[in-house]
């Protein structure tokens, strides 16, 4: 063992922050999925106001501005999911180093896999 660190103890450490690395990715999809929600809603009123309007040319404009801003929010909520699932492995990988708990053998026998949309 190293430095007087057993398996068992690194075994634990490495157990503690894939619940934190876990939590991380859970609480980002949370924020996605309530960020996509309030896209598809918004969406949905400017659609709806948009069909509404009696001149084509408004409707038009009003049915392009709806399309436009979802892709907008889309790509923000994107960005920041992508994010937090990039910065929660990192620090997972940073703090299984600190475990000493050794090769990446370790890191991808405690669950990694590729999650990113």
């Amino acid at each position: 063992d190293d430095a007087g660190i057993t398996r068992d103890e690194r075994r634990a450490c490495v157990q503690g922050h894939v619940a934190t690395r876990e939590s991380a990715l859970i609480a980002g999809w949370t924020t996605f999925n309530t960020a996509m929600t309030a896209a598809y809603t918004a969406r949905k009123t400017a659609l709806n106001d948009a069909w509404g309007k009696t001149d084509a040319t408004e409707r038009k404009n009003a049915v392009k501005a709806a399309w436009n801003a979802f892709k907008a929010a889309k790509k923000v909520a994107v960005r920041g999911w992508n994010d937090t699932r990039k910065n929660a492995w990192k620090t997972f990988r940073t703090n299984v180093k600190a475990c000493k708990a050794g090769s990446e053998t370790t890191v991808e026998a405690a669950g990694e896999i590729s999650d990113g949309l």
